[in-house]
């Protein structure tokens, strides 16, 4: 937001963290580009957005569960709107941390970790097609979509 000067954020998610990233936002001036919103990815979005990103969020959730976020999203977005999904992939991840968290995501959330390939499939499902993947630093993939065309 310090790059852009004309970008606007809305997050959303739940009150806690909402709270607390508004917090943050009025501390580093950026209070009248930033909108929350407290609710659930289960729900539906705010609409018209250039871009939907989720960061970390779809390895937290079950292939059906993703594929309902997801399809929040694609509903939610524009025909021109992109969507972004940033991951820990299991591609290249070191085998034994990626068993420790995929474990851990499936114990305590019914989540796992998933392969770029599986992405793609779960956003698939949702109505997105994938456009582009890129590695920005180490450990975090980057994921980008189109809706599909009818």
């Amino acid at each position: 937001m310090r790059a852009h000067r004309s970008l606007h954020t809305v997050l959303v998610d739940l009150p806690g963290p909402v709270a607390a990233t508004t917090a943050r936002m009025a501390v580093e001036g950026f209070g009248n580009r930033f909108t929350p919103v407290a609710g659930s990815f289960f729900d539906p979005l705010p609409t018209g957005a250039d871009v939907y990103a989720l960061v970390n969020v779809i390895h937290n959730w079950s292939d059906e569960q993703a594929a309902t976020i997801l399809r929040r999203c694609a509903e939610a977005g524009r025909e021109d709107s992109t969507f972004v999904i940033v991951e820990r992939l299991m591609d290249d991840t070191d085998p034994r941390a990626i068993t420790v968290m995929d474990l851990r995501m499936f114990l305590l959330l019914g989540g796992r970790e998933r392969t770029a390939s599986q992405i793609i499939k779960v956003a698939s499902s949702a109505g997105l097609a994938h456009q582009s993947t890129f590695k920005p630093c180490r450990g975090l993939h980057v994921l980008v979509f189109r809706k599909e065309r009818s």
